[in-house]
């Protein structure tokens, strides 16, 4: 019979790998980037340079 790992092995497996699929499900449906990121862009963008 094969030797199994501790109980709490594979509870630490379950837990991260559930972590990790809801961080990347979370990251996923993120919003992006900030509106106040998105006003800088656009008032460099408009502006007019003279160099």
């Amino acid at each position: 019979m094969p030797q199994m790992a501790p109980l709490w092995w594979e509870a630490l497996y379950v837990m991260m790998t559930l972590m990790l699929l809801m961080t990347s499900i979370i990251i996923y449906h993120m919003k992006p980037a900030t509106p106040t990121k998105n006003k800088a862009m656009r008032l460099f963008s408009t502006c007019n340079w003279k160099w």
